[in-house]
């Protein structure tokens, strides 16, 4: 740079002055810290100089170029930003807090939020509870807040969301209860997300909400404050009646046999059944072959094998009726393209529907149950059966979190698992058809 320059300033002046080899400055006489910058290429642009009030640095803060920005505008410019200075914020850092600021506004939306979320649970290879998370978001919060910054939802928003839920299930007659809790974790969690992305791989997309130091939803307690459906158990009465009704008086034929092979397979989880593609099963060998990829513990599995079922002889006999209807697809349960499976979503609301008859209808209520309470029931009536606890947990494909069997124990119990779904088929046979006497043999308790 060269020598500062103590003259007044003037648009001759500033015109006149002519490029060097190197970069120079003239000070303005009338601005204190105004310069003008020449460079080698004959640019030229304001700059002001100041100590920074916020970090004690030397600052040259660029005003605007020469002659968009004229002498005048450039002086007016410098003492509002000198007066910035004088209050004790610097201009430069303030820049970066509101570009922060307007990235928020743009992009920082509670829409944005939720979007990057169920970006991070598809990235995990959670797509349908993602697609669940989604469409629940979407019938559940309203357009205008999912349009506001992400910083300014409050705990009353959310309750408000909340109760919203529940009046409009009490116009059905249903509680809502549940489903305002799920919308109060699908937001809690996006929040916990971004507030913990720092460091991590999603950090550069989190950006927008780095400026969010609270989870607005983590201190909601939530609506439903008893036991509902989730501890319901149909007892083998219920079964019974459910076998012999459902695909007769109500339910499509397919989610008729859903819900029979739900229970003849050993109640395996709802998504792992509902989903499953028909090149899982090898009926000649009367095996089911999960896949790892689909199991709800491939996390927490060691050993990375598939989950194997036996298929006694009443799920093949299901299971061919089942063919009949949709072996033309590559899936048990396609929707109505044949595409993609049903959704977990489809099947409660037929079973919904099954369990509270219309008004004019002449059948009997059942009592509410969902799709995961079969699984529960299955477990529970095969130990009834005669099963020990440790059988059934390996029918139904659950994680065992000791030692020995996270890293030792390579044993399949194949064998065991088959005589015990013979058995848990016997006495399912002898429910739905007490007259046929079907002989149950307790079995030895498999070694852990």
């Amino acid at each position: 740079m060269g020598r500062r320059s103590s003259r007044i300033l003037t648009d001759t002046f500033i015109k006149n002055l002519k490029p060097k080899a190197y970069p120079y400055r003239k000070a303005d006489g009338h601005t204190p810290k105004l310069y003008v910058v020449i460079t080698p290429r004959g640019r030229k642009y304001f700059t002001l100089e100041y100590d920074s009030p916020e970090t004690g640095r030397k600052r040259f803060e660029k005003l605007g170029n020469y002659p968009a920005m004229t002498l005048e505008d450039a002086r007016k410019k410098a003492a509002s930003e000198q007066a910035t200075v004088g209050s004790g914020t610097d201009p430069r850092e303030e820049a970066i807090r509101e570009e922060s600021r307007k990235a928020a506004r743009e992009h920082g939306t509670l829409a944005a939020l939720l979007a990057l979320n169920l970006e991070r649970l598809r990235s995990e290879d959670k797509h349908r509870y993602a697609d669940k998370v989604e469409r629940d978001i979407e019938r559940n919060i309203p357009v205008e807040d999912m349009g506001r910054p992400a910083d300014s939802i409050t705990q009353a928003d959310i309750i408000g969301w909340m109760s919203e839920i529940t009046t409009r299930a009490e116009e059905r007659g249903r509680t809502g209860e549940r489903s305002a809790d799920y919308v109060k974790t699908y937001v809690s969690a996006a929040f916990e997300f971004v507030l913990t992305a720092s460091g991590t791989k999603w950090a550069k997309k989190a950006k927008p909400f780095a400026h969010l130091i609270t989870n607005p939803a983590q201190r909601i307690k939530k609506f439903q404050t008893t036991a509902g459906v989730g501890q319901r158990v149909l007892s083998s009465g219920e079964v019974v009646r459910l076998w012999n009704t459902v695909g007769v008086e109500a339910l499509s034929l397919d989610l008729a046999l859903y819900i029979k092979l739900a229970f003849a397979l050993g109640g395996q989880r709802v998504e792992e059944l509902l989903w499953s593609p028909w090149s899982e099963f090898d009926i000649d060998a009367r095996v089911w072959a999960i896949p790892i990829e689909r199991r709800k513990i491939r996390s927490k599995s060691h050993h990375q094998e598939p989950h194997l079922i036996h298929i006694t002889q009443t799920a093949v006999r299901l299971l061919r009726e089942l063919y009949a209807l949709t072996g033309n697809t590559d899936w048990l349960f396609p929707d109505h393209t044949g595409e993609i499976p049903r959704t977990t979503s489809a099947l409660n609301q037929a079973i919904r529907r099954y369990c509270e008859p219309g008004e004019q209808s002449t059948r009997k209520p059942f009592e509410r149950f969902t799709p995961r309470d079969i699984r529960r029931s299955a477990k529970t009536l095969m130990g009834e059966s005669g099963l020990s606890k440790e059988i059934r947990d390996r029918i139904q494909g659950h994680a065992f979190s000791d030692v020995s069997s996270k890293h030792y124990d390579r044993f399949d119990y194949w064998a065991e698992k088959q005589a015990a779904m013979k058995q848990w088929e016997r006495w399912l046979s002898q429910q739905i058809n007490p007259s046929k006497k079907a002989k149950v043999v307790r079995l030895r308790r498999a070694a852990p």
